[in-house]
């Protein structure tokens, strides 16, 4: 058994050998910033001060070889091997709101594109449920395993969620197929270290790919909403011109904010198109001059894959670790667990 010094606690935990920070300190009561619980999302994300621990496997995503270099781990992932210190990151690095267990109702469901849908949950509860643009809950339907999804809106008590339908999925089929009007809906959260530095005022490159929309549509309405004359640039990819959905949402922005811009990427397009095509990053690498990314920062969403080939044209370009903001949209075939 070994000692870990929590700051912000102000104590110390005895964390049993083979076991994690976060799941110890959950335990003795404190109220740990965390997320996914998997090495996924970086919501837990801290500084070792002193002390050695062991982490397991986690997501490039979550926790770059800059950062571990640099003195940070993952507390979902980290195993002491000595007495330690740490303290979990704070500031501009952490949303902290009220984790809260919500009662929902389905409202809607509406079909956007052949695999995408559009969820909309009803909050029962009298709480008042918080988040930042970007962060996702825990979303649990009777009979069926937790699943995250990132929230694409919060209006008058409703939810939104964009959801694909994963084929061979165990959750995605029974909400495109089965899920009816009313059916009683647990949700948990929020969650989630990418969502919106709102006292960041320079440029703001926003990338997603697929439903990762569903993480980036409200980060690109806050940032515009804050400040109407802040640059930003929303690149969704998607593969031809029929997965293209709420486009008349970003045309009527771009209408209303001369330093907004919005760019459909098709990589698989078979016809015709006025649309940038090819892959996200190759379109990255072509457009993004270096200078850019001086005072920028950058949110993707998406794919991993995709995610992944995006952060590392930007870090090309210039864009430095810290300024790169990431929710790759793991299945439950990609989790590290």
């Amino acid at each position: 058994m070994f000692s870990v010094y929590i700051r912000q606690a102000e104590r110390s935990i005895d964390v049993e050998v083979g076991s994690t920070v976060l799941e110890t300190a959950l335990q003795d009561g404190i109220v740990y910033p965390h997320g996914c619980r998997a090495g996924n999302c970086g919501g837990c994300k801290s500084r070792l001060h002193s002390g050695e621990v062991e982490l397991s496997p986690y997501s490039e995503f979550a926790l770059s070889a800059e950062e571990r270099s640099d003195g940070f781990i993952l507390a979902c992932r980290a195993v002491p091997w000595s007495d330690c210190e740490v303290s979990w990151c704070e500031l501009d690095d952490v949303a902290v709101h009220p984790v809260l267990e919500l009662s929902c109702v389905v409202k809607n469901i509406e079909k956007l594109t052949h695999d995408i849908v559009s969820l909309q949950l009803e909050v029962l509860n009298t709480d008042a449920f918080e988040f930042s643009p970007g962060q996702f809950v825990y979303v649990e339907f009777e009979g069926y395993p937790k699943r995250e999804y990132s929230i694409a809106s919060f209006t008058d008590n409703i939810l939104e969620f964009y959801i694909r339908r994963i084929d061979g999925g165990t959750v995605t089929p029974f909400v495109w197929d089965y899920l009816m009007l009313g059916e009683k809906v647990r949700v948990g959260g929020p969650h989630g270290n990418m969502f919106l530095r709102e006292q960041h005022d320079g440029p703001i490159l926003a990338i997603a790919g697929g439903s990762g929309l569903s993480a980036i549509h409200p980060i690109v309405a806050a940032a515009l909403r804050l400040r109407p004359e802040q640059s930003v640039r929303l690149y969704h990819g998607i593969r031809d011109e029929a997965d293209i959905f709420r486009s008349e949402v970003f045309e009527q922005l771009r209408l209303e904010h001369q330093s907004f811009g919005y760019d459909p990427v098709l990589s698989e397009s078979t016809g015709k198109t006025a649309r940038k095509t090819g892959l996200l990053a190759q379109v990255l690498n072509q457009e993004l001059p270096k200078s850019e990314a001086m005072d920028g920062k950058a949110y993707l969403a998406g794919p991993p894959p995709m995610v992944r080939s995006c952060r590392d044209v930007l870090v090309d370009k210039g864009f430095q670790s810290m300024n790169i903001h990431a929710d790759p949209f793991f299945t439950e075939a990609d989790r590290l667990d």
